[in-house]
């Protein structure tokens, strides 16, 4: 579920963004702006994803160069 910025900034006071001690992220940079105190956890899911995507991407380079 996606939680906007906009969300955060409309039921949240400043003082109550800082209070935030950790936030686990899908790799969105604008949470760190938005909880400036917090600690940034990356989602694993996210981390797996990424790197699987990047096997695929060079298994398929190396697929069409010694085709």
């Amino acid at each position: 579920m996606e939680v906007s910025k906009k969300h955060f900034e409309n039921n949240c006071s400043l003082s109550e963004h800082r209070t935030v001690k950790r936030v686990v992220i899908e790799f969105d940079a604008q949470y760190q702006s938005i909880f400036p105190e917090a600690k940034m956890i990356a989602n694993n899911f996210h981390l797996v994803q990424m790197g699987l995507q990047a096997l695929n991407q060079t298994r398929v380079q190396l697929i069409h160069h010694f085709s």
